[in-house]
């Protein structure tokens, strides 16, 4: 997984934190979660960084980048690279087909399908074809 999925899925990781889980699989989502954000927030730090630098403002002041300009631009140079980086974060101990299966036992979750796009970095490969899970 690149940072990139880790940056683009901090909503859709807040929507999975507030959906009902089976006690244990919802603590062990938490303790995973907290590493999700953990790395988040330092991908941030370098994005308000890089910012900074770009427009050329000390650490601490505020800064905005308008799109179209050479210091978005620069911007924009720097932070793709980080984004392209692979995660240290190992995926979540469970496949995203058997947390499905244990969200849809409560008919009040309910995840988009975009959700589930962003998510799908995070959790273990199938090991399955989605046919035979389905009894097809």
């Amino acid at each position: 997984m690149k940072l990139a999925d880790v940056f683009g899925a901090r909503e859709a990781w807040s929507r999975l934190s507030g959906l009902r889980l089976p006690p244990h699989t919802a603590y062990r989502l938490l303790k995973y979660a907290k590493q999700v954000t953990s790395e988040y927030e330092v991908i941030e730090q370098q994005r308000a960084k890089l910012i900074r630098d770009a427009a050329g403002v000390k650490d601490g002041e505020d800064a905005r980048l308008n799109p179209g300009t050479p210091e978005f631009a620069a911007f924009v140079a720097e932070f793709g690279p980080v984004l392209d980086t692979e995660s240290d974060l190992k995926p979540f101990d469970l496949t995203l087909a058997t947390l499905l299966d244990l969200i849809a036992k409560d008919q009040g979750n309910v995840l988009a399908v975009q959700d589930l796009a962003q998510l799908e970095p995070f959790f273990k490969a199938e090991t399955q074809p989605l046919k035979e899970r389905e009894g097809g």
